[in-house]
């Protein structure tokens, strides 16, 4: 296990500004996190993050169990020798829509927001989509654009795409989108 001192000896990176605001209020500081997309992308195109910085250094990835490896990936490539921490799981929180649809039904839904891409393959796995489908008459609001590429090729509904997935810059794409 991490020691206080060894905090003080290691750089912390986050991949967004929120979980470098909630590291520094548990009195851990952040050295390295993008300042605008908050994504591994992001991540990886800082100047600590690039192959004569990370090369021969060891890095620990705390991350939910089953996300994407790209972060891993690269910077082994780069020369790190990398190990990820699973500390929580992805799960489908739910068996089905039919709520959803209801709501939806009763004209009491026209925008569904979601967050991340295991969201937008669960909602149309759950709903069993089909190119005839509900879903096709509601606007989804994504928080990024790689999300876009885990809805349905038959999906016909309209998409908005924040520029983040933070709630801020969700909340001001469904307000003034």
């Amino acid at each position: 296990w991490l020691t206080t001192t060894d905090l003080e000896t290691i750089k912390i990176a986050a991949v967004g500004k929120k979980t470098a605001a909630l590291l520094k209020r548990n009195d851990i500081a952040v050295d390295i996190y993008p300042k605008q997309s908050f994504n591994s992308e992001a991540l990886l195109a800082l100047p600590d993050l690039q192959p004569d910085m990370i090369n021969g250094h060891r890095v620990a990835i705390v991350r939910g169990k089953g996300g994407r490896n790209m972060l891993r990936d690269t910077l082994q490539q780069r020369g790190a020798s990398v190990t990820n921490i699973n500390i929580y799981q992805r799960h489908c929180p739910q068996k089905n829509t039919n709520l959803l649809k209801q709501h939806w039904q009763r004209g009491e839904l026209d925008i569904i927001m979601l967050t991340s891409a295991s969201s937008v393959a669960n909602l149309f796995k759950l709903a069993g989509f089909a190119k005839d489908d509900w879903l096709n008459q509601l606007t989804l609001l994504l928080g990024s654009e790689r999300m876009q590429q885990a809805l349905p090729k038959n999906f016909k509904g309209r998409v908005l795409l924040a520029d983040d997935p933070s709630d801020e810059t969700l909340i001001k794409q469904l307000t003034h989108g």
